[in-house]
């Protein structure tokens, strides 16, 4: 009788702790959503720093060009968010990174082709990576970002 108790007990104690773990990690994440939006906001009323460039490259005898442009967004001296756009013959490709107190809370990256666009969200907290639990690209866009803000200091 005692164990099917504790059978039961468990049965019932153990939605609560799952549903709880879910809120936890959904509060993280809303609370990360909402400072995007703000930083967003930011740029409504504030005034970006854009760099606008061409590199130019060949292989063989074929050119090709890459332009890029990079936004820079700072409130009280301290970057808010970095955008940056690659453009290649065939590819475009947009990051976009999210900062508070200097450090990553959430990353974008949008690629698109003639075929195809693809979206990854990727957030932070204290630079560690929170949601999706992992990414194959999820390396790379850290030192891209690492690259873009230590760019402007």
């Amino acid at each position: 009788m005692n164990r099917k108790n504790d059978f039961l007990f468990l049965l019932i104690l153990l939605p609560s702790v799952i549903l709880s773990q879910n809120s936890d990690e959904e509060t993280v994440l809303a609370s990360i959503h909402s400072k995007v939006i703000k930083i967003d906001s930011l740029a409504n009323v504030s005034v970006e720093e854009v760099e606008n460039g061409v590199i130019v490259w060949s292989h063989g005898n074929m050119k090709r060009e890459l332009h890029t442009q990079i936004r820079l967004l700072e409130k009280d001296g301290k970057l808010q968010r970095v955008c940056y756009r690659e453009r290649k013959p065939k590819t475009d490709e947009d990051l976009s990174l999210y900062f508070e107190n200097s450090k990553l809370i959430y990353a974008e990256l949008t690629t698109y082709n003639k075929k195809n666009l693809s979206t990854k969200k990727l957030y932070y907290q204290n630079e560690i990576l929170v949601f999706p639990d992992d990414d194959d690209d999820e390396v790379n866009l850290l030192v891209k970002a690492d690259v873009l803000k230590n760019r402007k200091q």
